[in-house]
């Protein structure tokens, strides 16, 4: 009840502000019990730079929760642009959610998302899309009591690989020359398919693609 209290009192709830970097790091490493899972030739911090401040639409956002100056919780938005038909939608996908477990339970992450939902209503165009994928129950029950639906069938990542081997060293996989015949195959009938349709303005374009 104590702990409860002084939050009320004292949480800052604000964007995020260059220096906040070491500390969102630090968090989602212990939330996920190490951040970001992938094999990289950099550091977690450097693969957090480029997937929010080295990108190809620079308006992403991230957002803290602080309690006697550090960072206790944080909630990130991905921001990109969506073709549909001949439209041009403005979207976001909600990612990397963390709040420290010893802050649980306690209404910090609705804090932020209430933080954020302001802000969005000044977003310039406003959104088209919002998309959030988890398999964390209490955020589904949250995003859903605040009127997010769930979306009625299965979601598929399409992923552009520009270097096939350089792709497969990234993963510790068997079998990889199969793997490597079936990418070489899925491309060539890509490449075909694409010569054959007329109309090639529906779709998402990756303007980035290091990772």
């Amino acid at each position: 009840m104590e702990l409860c209290t002084r939050l009320e009192r004292d949480l800052i709830v604000r964007q995020y502000l260059p220096g906040d970097e070491d500390q969102i790091v630090k968090l989602l490493q212990i939330v996920f019990q190490g951040w970001p899972h992938f094999d990289l030739d950099h550091s977690s911090k450097d693969h957090w730079d480029w997937k929010f401040l080295d990108n190809p639409i620079k308006n992403q956002l991230a957002f803290v929760a602080e309690f006697e100056n550090k960072i206790v919780g944080c909630d990130h938005m991905l921001m990109n642009r969506i073709k549909l038909g001949r439209k041009i939608f403005q979207c976001k996908q909600g990612v990397d959610a963390a709040v420290h477990p010893n802050f649980r339970g306690i209404g910090v992450y609705s804090k932020i998302r209430a933080y954020e939902m302001e802000v969005e209503l000044d977003f310039s165009p406003p959104l088209g899309l919002i998309y959030y994928a988890s398999g964390n129950p209490i955020i589904i029950n949250k995003e859903e009591g605040l009127g997010y639906r769930r979306f009625p069938h299965p979601i598929v990542h399409l992923v552009r690989i520009l270097n096939i081997d350089t792709h497969l060293k990234k993963y510790n996989l068997t079998k990889k020359s199969l793997l490597k015949y079936g990418y070489n195959t899925s491309k060539i009938l890509d490449l075909i398919q694409n010569s054959l349709k007329k109309n090639k303005g529906c779709g998402i374009k990756t303007e980035d693609s290091r990772y």
